[in-house]
């Protein structure tokens, strides 16, 4: 059978068709807004001779409860079967509601349930223009074909439920319904194990996070089957994998975090999904067996976590069925995650024995106020571990190397709050004042203390336990190298990988200009330098293989690994940081060591006219001056290199002042009747 608007239709041409072979009941139902007042007409066609009778009319609709369970009694017919959620008690019982469930019992494989809100659902067939390919209309507000549906966020109104089936007949399929209702299981310790999860379903728990705690774990494990994701949602079943894209931010602020991790809340209705915990190794074994570490989620309270009503849903999105245990553990006093320890600021130190590959430990360590920085260490003894601070909340897997603890706004923490320190060997973190600041912003730091096993490679977790000793160094210290000058200060430096070592000299008056080198280099140290008693920021090896592990804040300032000429300083104090950086050949950060070389330089003088100064070995990207006294009455000047051997180097000349770039200004003196400069 098949039906057409405005003209006859043909099996080939046709708005809508049903073709069911044998003895079933072929079908059609239009609905608005396809169906439209307008002249329809149906053709009945078979390829044998054949009778029928045929029906034309509203469709049978049968009344439904919101728990119910009815058995088809129209199993000779294909196509649609409907019900109606719209009994005298339908929008009570669904008020309160977290979602609404349907599953199928001895259907048609592949027969689809579909809902439409305050219309009865539907979809259609069609061929058209004499094409054998077909067409599909439809009109539904959410539908499933594996047997079930399940609709999280339900909203009680007069719902309409249909079930399709357009290519044989239904058959005596059952429909239950019912509302979903999450497992409850306690915040610390709850556990709770789904068997044989379907491909596309959900599974719910529900947390209530108490006040008072640090932070919150839940995570999946002891899978088997499929990979599900994992969802976190306030106050509402989670319907979506995915995050939320805007959470709460201070109102003073003006704007919106664009990550939970940067929001001071977590809103009603926001979600969070689950990932790869913070050591970011995607698989506990790789090769032969590949397998993947479980979701997991970790948040701090306030930095989103508030107390609440959470639920977790669970959804397989694999193509075979799963079985896991949601596992939530508190952090905080009391719970599955205390604090391992409170750290003095300078001096405090912490053994962590046999911590499992990708299990934390937690420490609080108060900066008090008018710290000048803050230098915290961690040393394995066994394994590899990874370190991660942040302020007022404990750290999440949000982390990034060049995230910033330190950075605030109005006393209020923004952007990435955070930082991770992560690479082989033992973790270093300095924090320095912002740019322009004094001391590093006072109050409560968290820091884990992440185990990753022993021999972990990129993508897989160790094997084994780790082991080390946390230690809290107070303020970064710094050395006084003295005062600058000709003959030089020579400072032996070295260095672990990624550490950070801070001097300041004083540059006298009269001072022509200042060098400081890096000489006898051994692996790949850098130096940054900056005007001033506030310490610059670190040097990140600004090129192709810079990075910010291991640092927060700094006042600016020039960084180079050789070399750093500044011409005409003023006089007053200086302040170096030099850095064990990262090789870029091989990606580490070695130990390193070098000659910090300081010299206060003043220009030789030479003679105008036939003067010579001969200079030897002058290094890579320094300067030399030298001073020229042009006397009345001669017709000019012819000044030159000579005998140069090696690099070529570059000449300027300036007057009253020493050169500090390698250029000719642009702008000369011109007769002022001219009004305009000489270029």
């Amino acid at each position: 059978v098949c039906v057409r608007r405005d003209n006859p239709p043909a099996e080939f041409d046709n708005d809508a068709f049903s073709e069911v072979t044998g003895p079933s009941t072929d079908s059609i139902t239009l609905v608005p807004d396809f169906l439209t007042d307008a002249t329809w007409f149906i053709t009945v066609y078979g390829s044998s001779p054949y009778s029928f009778t045929l029906r034309n009319g509203p469709p049978t609709i049968t009344p439904l409860n919101y728990t119910d369970t009815k058995l088809n009694d129209q199993t000779t017919r294909a196509g649609w079967r409907f019900y109606a959620l719209s009994g005298p008690t339908a929008i009570q019982d669904q008020l309160g509601s977290l979602g609404w469930e349907l599953n199928l019992a001895n259907q048609v494989p592949g027969t689809e349930i579909a809902i439409r809100r305050n219309a009865v659902p539907s979809r259609w067939r069609s061929r058209i223009n004499g094409s054998e390919n077909i067409g599909i209309g439809s009109r539904v507000d959410a539908s499933g074909t594996g047997g079930f549906l399940q609709h999280p966020g339900h909203q009680a109104d007069i719902w309409y439920v249909g079930i399709y089936m357009p290519t044989q007949a239904l058959g005596a399929f059952m429909l239950t319904t019912a509302p979903i209702v999450p497992t409850t299981e306690t915040f610390n310790g709850g556990a709770h194990s789904f068997s044989n999860q379907e491909p596309g379903r959900w599974k719910y728990v529900r947390i209530d996070v108490p006040s008072g705690v640090l932070g919150w774990d839940v995570r999946l494990r002891d899978v088997s089957g499929a990979m599900p994701a994992m969802v976190v949602r306030r106050d509402q079943l989670p319907g979506s994998v995915g995050t939320t894209g805007y959470w709460q931010w201070p109102s003073e602020a003006g704007y919106y975090a664009y990550s939970p991790s940067q929001g001071t809340g977590w809103p009603s209705g926001n979600q969070w999904a689950g990932g790869v915990d913070w050591t970011g190794r995607y698989y506990n074994i790789y090769d032969p067996t590949y397998e993947p570490v479980p979701p997991r989620l970790v948040t701090g309270m306030g930095r989103p976590l508030e107390a609440g009503t959470y639920y977790v849903g669970v959804y397989n999105n694999g193509a075979t069925a799963t079985s896991y245990t949601v596992d939530s553990r508190g952090i905080g006093a009391g719970q599955t995650y205390p604090l391992t320890a409170t750290l003095a600021y300078n001096g405090g130190s912490a053994t962590i024995s046999n911590l499992t590959p990708r299990e934390a430990r937690y420490f609080k360590v108060t900066v008090p106020a008018n710290a000048p920085s803050w230098e915290v260490t961690l040393a394995p003894t066994v394994g590899e571990m990874a370190l991660f601070v942040r302020r007022g909340a404990v750290p999440d897997f949000s982390a990034v190397e060049n995230g910033d603890a330190g950075t605030e706004s109005g006393g209020i923490p923004y952007g990435d709050v955070e930082v991770r320190m992560q690479k082989a060997g033992p973790e270093r973190y300095v924090m320095l004042p912002q740019s322009g600041q004094d001391y590093v912003p006072a109050g409560d730091y968290y820091v884990a203390v992440v185990s990753e096993g022993v021999n972990p490679d990129a993508s897989t977790i160790g094997t084994g336990t780790s082991s080390g000793v946390l230690s809290s160094l107070g303020p970064l210290s710094v050395t006084s190298l003295g005062t600058a000058s000709l003959a030089g200060i020579n400072q032996p430096v070295s260095l672990e990988g990624g550490q950070i070592k801070a001097y300041q000299f004083a540059v006298p008056v009269g001072t022509a200009s200042l060098e400081v080198r890096l000489d006898n280099r051994v692996g790949n140290p850098w130096m940054s330098l900056v005007e001033g008693a506030r310490l610059p920021s670190p040097p990140s090896n600004y090129g192709p293989w810079y990075t910010y592990y291991g640092f927060d804040g700094g006042s600016g300032g020039a960084e180079h690994d050789r070399i750093l000429t500044v011409a005409n300083p003023a006089p007053g104090t200086y302040s170096v940081c030099v850095r064990a950086s990262l090789d870029g050949g091989d990606y580490t950060f070695h130990n390193a060591s070098a000659s910090l070389v300081v010299i206060a330089n003043i220009p030789v003088p030479v003679t105008f006219d036939g003067g010579n100064a001969t200079v030897s070995n002058q290094s890579p990207g320094a300067w030399r001056y030298f001073q020229f006294t042009v006397p009345a009455g001669v017709l000019g000047w012819d000044v030159r290199l000579r005998n140069v051997s090696g690099a070529m180097p570059a000449m300027v000349v300036r007057r009253d002042q020493l050169p500090g770039y390698v250029g000719t200004t642009g702008y000369w003196q011109w007769p002022s009747e001219a009004g305009y400069y000489a270029y």
